[in-house]
């Protein structure tokens, strides 16, 4: 499906028009890219701009054509020669988003191997010596080929297993053969997904298997859809996409084409990927519920839990019970999870969220904002001012 969102310029006393057209497979993500297409037309165009959604569409191939004549300029991620012919030819401005490819067109993207390179980090983190790799391969799909060839790149030896498009909805049809495919795997091997809801079938596999994920081989998604990832267990670890920024970088420039035709093209990455630590990425040592309690306990209550002890409570354990088992399992002591925890939790705040530092620091759990500010400048070595504009910074300043 195709969301039309229109932008009204009120002020100017005239309705200016641009069409944002997403793919839909990318659903729970959409969101992300809308609020920083809405934060550049809210803070850093006309203040009165408004966004909204007013209908959809089911796209057909006349639909760019149609569309070409409806509206001034479009956003999208669609960007077939076809698109770009018939928007080019009738004189609109396009802004793309989607992944480094050449086109004559300005486009705002997510370096895919900087992706890959971020989740083999990771997994050499958790303890894989192997990594593999788990995804949709369609033809009519670019972004799916694209994630296939970034990661033969990083991996060309690796072992895939190669989702068909007309099994998508089939997954009984399809299971038999992830079950051959995660049994032929060798020991410690890390598995990549396309998205998150490829590891949901890579986990409901491994139980017809008798596979565990985090003991017989480890797993991380694309997408951090957070429902999601938190629903299964061991919780997901996820890579989560600068889609934010993307989507404001996006309206930027769309915005100074519609002011300027003229413009040079631009290809633009829109930043580095955040990686969103769960449990899934670890060799955990033991199977130990204990721990998978103690880090949805965390995660559920982490602007409440203050310290070691706090945990150990709400858990019934000993402080001496939790430290021996948390670094068993995730080879962390209880408080350098919970730092760890509090780092990531800011982090994914300050690039999605427009809360106040003061605000962020309790949501994190942190004592105060000097307490975050302290932590971060330990760790990260800056302050959360300076992680705020890295993260946040529609020019990366």
């Amino acid at each position: 499906m195709i969301y039309d969102i229109v932008l009204y310029d009120w002020s100017m006393g005239e309705t200016f028009h641009i069409l944002v057209m997403l793919n839909m497979q990318m659903r729970p993500y959409f969101r992300q890219i809308v609020s920083g297409i809405s934060e550049y037309a809210h803070q850093h165009q006309h203040p009165s701009w408004n966004l909204s959604l007013p209908n959809y569409f089911s796209f057909t191939h006349s639909f760019p054509t149609y569309a070409a004549a409806q509206y001034d300029g479009v956003i999208t991620g669609v960007a077939t020669e076809q698109f770009l012919n018939t928007w080019g030819d009738a004189g609109k401005a396009v802004s793309l988003i989607g992944f480094p490819h050449p086109c004559e067109a300005d486009l705002t993207y997510s370096d895919l191997s900087r992706v890959i390179q971020a989740g083999t980090r990771l997994f050499v983190e958790g303890g894989a010596e192997h990594i593999a790799y788990s995804g949709l391969d369609d033809d009519g799909d670019t972004w799916s080929q694209e994630m296939i060839s970034a990661f033969l790149t990083e991996h060309p030896d690796a072992a895939l297993f190669r989702h068909q498009p007309d099994r998508l909805y089939q997954y009984e049809a399809e299971r038999e053969q992830i079950v051959a495919w995660l049994r032929s795997l060798p020991a410690q091997t890390g598995i990549l997904t396309g998205n998150d809801e490829y590891a949901g079938r890579i986990y409901e596999a491994a139980g017809y298997a008798g596979l565990r994920p985090g003991l017989d081989f480890t797993v991380l998604g694309l997408g951090n859809d957070l429902i999601y990832c938190e629903s299964l267990h061991p919780a997901l670890s996820s890579i989560q996409l600068p889609l934010r920024r993307m989507g404001y970088l996006a309206a930027k420039r769309l915005a100074e084409r519609l002011d300027t035709p003229s413009l040079p093209i631009r290809h633009l990455e829109s930043g580095s990927p955040l990686l969103v630590k769960r449990s899934s990425h670890y060799f955990h040592e033991v199977e130990d519920s204990l721990s998978d309690i103690a880090l949805a306990t965390l995660r559920a209550k982490l602007s409440t839990i203050r310290s070691v002890s706090d945990l150990a409570q709400e858990l019934g354990t000993s402080r001496h019970t939790l430290q021996r088992r948390l670094k068993a399992v995730f080879g962390k002591t209880p408080a350098e999870l919970i730092r760890d925890l509090r780092i990531q939790e800011t982090r994914r705040l300050l690039s999605t969220t427009d809360m106040p530092l003061a605000q962020v620091a309790a949501y994190a759990g942190f004592t105060d904002q000097a307490h975050m500010t302290r932590i971060l400048k330990s760790e990260l070595g800056m302050t959360p001012g300076q992680l705020s504009r890295i993260l946040a910074s529609p020019d990366g300043n």
